[in-house]
């Protein structure tokens, strides 16, 4: 990389250009999207440091989100067996309403049809939790999103991070663009 630059470089000195720039095409701030305290750092987490793409820079302590993602789990096989309980309870209910030899037609109450659909209801609503749970446990390992060079840190291991919080600056390790003052004349 540093030949090829060396000789475009060459070539504008020739042309009588003097001075310019090297810059990363593309640069990013990477953010914590969890809180925690940072448990472990890359030894290459420095300015300078090289990162390939999706390779690990920190972690942070996954107790918590490990602790919510069981939870959701069990809230989760806690509302399909509510489904099923009020499955079978509308099951019995139009046994025992054919059974009496009711007239007409039962209304929902009476065949728990509110009560089913609540907990279908309930069960998205905890696999939604869950989804996020694991999303968020998962979100506990920030890695490179590109092939990169860090150019600055803004926290170090034991540091307690709060969403959103800056963590550090990364460069794109290729390709850069080369900024150049040209005049028209």
């Amino acid at each position: 990389m540093w030949a090829k630059l060396r000789s475009f470089a060459t070539v504008l000195l020739c042309v009588g250009i003097l001075a310019g720039v090297v810059v990363a095409a593309r640069e990013t701030q990477i953010a914590s999207e969890v809180s925690g305290r940072i448990i472990w750092v890359s030894p290459k987490f420095k300015a300078g440091g090289r990162f390939d793409k999706e390779e690990e820079i920190l972690r942070i302590d996954p107790a918590d989100y490990e602790a919510i993602l069981a939870q959701s789990e069990a809230n989760l096989a806690s509302a399909r067996l509510s489904l099923a309980t009020e499955e079978a309870r509308a099951a019995q209910a139009r046994r025992d309403w054919n059974r009496l030899g009711n007239a007409g037609t039962p209304n929902d109450l009476t065949l728990r049809k509110p009560q089913v659909e609540s907990a279908k209801s309930s069960i998205k609503a905890t696999e939604a939790a869950l989804a996020k749970a694991k999303r968020d446990l998962e979100r506990t390992i920030i890695r490179a999103p590109f092939s990169s060079l860090l150019a600055q840190t803004q926290t170090e291991l034991g540091s307690f991070v709060t969403l959103g919080a800056s963590i550090a600056r990364l460069l794109a390790d290729a390709p850069y663009e080369v900024r150049l003052p040209l005049s028209v004349d």
